[in-house]
């Protein structure tokens, strides 16, 4: 799959003269630093997105630990801005709360503050869902026959963009 992912990332046209491209699973420092960040983590910081709705009491401790992770990307890697859409400004604000006190803990500014990137309205498209149109296109919608993947077959593809919901055509035409 490592391979795949990264001829994809360069079909995309991902320049690795510009981007560094490795397997995170294989640095050992990212499982570390995450440890030291869930350690140093309330849960209650973890929890307060439970008020906005993202989580609720069902989810396991995977859910809460998935946010350290994002946490662990920012840091570890220097971001300075990141690029997320505006419901990830609470991302954001615990990765700088905790890098302040990494900071303050260690007596010197090793972890960057990151701030949230805000795109032009006009530069972030949503695309919908191609059988549900309230929800965008996402890896992790449970009916995979409303996104479209780079690895999907041409067949495939063809198959969705037909079946669509919000299409009435059942056929593709190329004008």
């Amino acid at each position: 799959m490592t391979f795949k992912t990264a001829a994809m990332l360069l079909a995309l046209g991902i320049d690795p003269k510009k981007s560094a491209l490795f397997c995170q699973s294989q640095i050992k420092y990212h499982d570390e630093f995450s440890w030291v960040l869930s350690c140093m983590t309330p849960m209650k910081w973890l929890k307060g997105r439970e008020l906005k709705g993202y989580y609720t009491d069902n989810k396991s401790v995977a859910t809460y630990a998935s946010e350290i992770i994002r946490i662990t990307d920012l840091l570890l890697y220097s971001t300075e801005e990141a690029v997320f859409g505006s419901s990830w400004s609470d991302t954001i604000e615990l990765a700088r709360d905790l890098a302040d006190g990494l900071n303050i803990f260690m007596g010197e500014s090793y972890f960057n503050k990151p701030t949230l990137y805000k795109a032009p309205y006009y530069a972030v498209y949503k695309i919908k869902d191609l059988q549900n149109e309230s929800i965008v296109m996402s890896r992790v919608n449970k009916n995979k026959r409303g996104s479209l993947y780079l690895d999907d077959s041409e067949k495939d593809i063809r198959e969705k963009i037909i079946r669509a919901k919000s299409d009435s055509i059942k056929e593709v035409i190329h004008t």
